[in-house]
């Protein structure tokens, strides 16, 4: 730390100064012995605790391992890009206090070592298990889409509509990811027909970032930096939301 350049004149006492002010000015600084910001008093406010601290946040990277979901025209599949926003999203919400959950951490099918390995829809059912079996306020499903018509771009954020529980969670992320990536608004989706939103016990939403079959999105979804910018998305989603008393 750079010293004040005044502090050098403080520390040093003029010569002709009289004894009594030298000793008056001793006992005024008695008033702080330890020197520096005196202690606060007992109405000072304390310091602010982590926003998010107590919060149990399943994040869920879709696909991994064997699944790469959509492939799109972009340099990196699905699974990749949203292990990525996953996992940047995780250190943003635990640096706010958050326990964060994930259904994967790394390239894996989730299924592996679970009851539901090698079955259909084990992936879905590895997903759903360990959400419930958390204790978690919120699961969040992370994709990418992909639709035949190269034009298409933006934002679609599914959930339940016959779990109404989830409508202010899906509503905070989406208006978050709209704000924060500046992207197309594809809309409130229905989810009822996904088991990952139908069959956990919590809040919960899917989060379908970006179209694998635009050649902008799908560049931009490779990036560290845009996977960085969902993530924050995330992560500001889930503030207002939990501020707004919802979880």
């Amino acid at each position: 730390m750079v010293k004040p350049r005044f502090q050098r004149n403080l520390l040093r006492a003029p010569a002709a100064v009289p004894l009594t002010i030298l000793l008056l000015l001793g006992a005024l600084g008695t008033s702080n012995p330890g020197g520096g910001v005196p202690p606060a008093g007992p109405g000072a406010p304390s310091p602010s605790p982590a926003p998010l601290a107590g919060k149990v946040i399943v994040l869920d990277p879709g696909h991994g391992g064997p699944n790469p979901g959509s492939i799109g025209v972009g340099p990196t599949p699905e699974k990749d890009n949203v292990l990525a926003i996953g996992l940047y999203a995780k250190e943003l919400l635990e640096a706010a206090g958050a326990k964060v959950v994930m259904t994967r951490s790394a390239d894996v099918d989730p299924s592996v070592g679970t009851p539901w390995e090698g079955q259909p829809t084990g992936q879905l059912d590895a997903r759903v298990a360990t959400a419930n079996n958390s204790g978690a306020d919120v699961f969040v499903s992370i994709h990418n889409n992909y639709n035949n018509d190269p034009s298409y771009t933006g934002i679609q954020v599914y959930y339940d509509v016959n779990r109404p529980e989830s409508a202010p969670l899906a509503q905070a992320l989406h208006q978050a990811l709209l704000t924060t990536l500046g992207a197309a608004d594809r809309g409130l989706m229905d989810g009822s027909w996904l088991k990952v939103l139908r069959e956990t016990r919590m809040p919960a939403v899917l989060l379908e970032i970006g179209f694998l079959s635009n050649p902008d999105e799908a560049y931009r979804l490779s990036t560290p930096a845009f996977r960085r910018q969902a993530a924050q998305a995330i992560y500001q989603g889930l503030l207002s939301y939990f501020r707004a008393g919802s979880g």
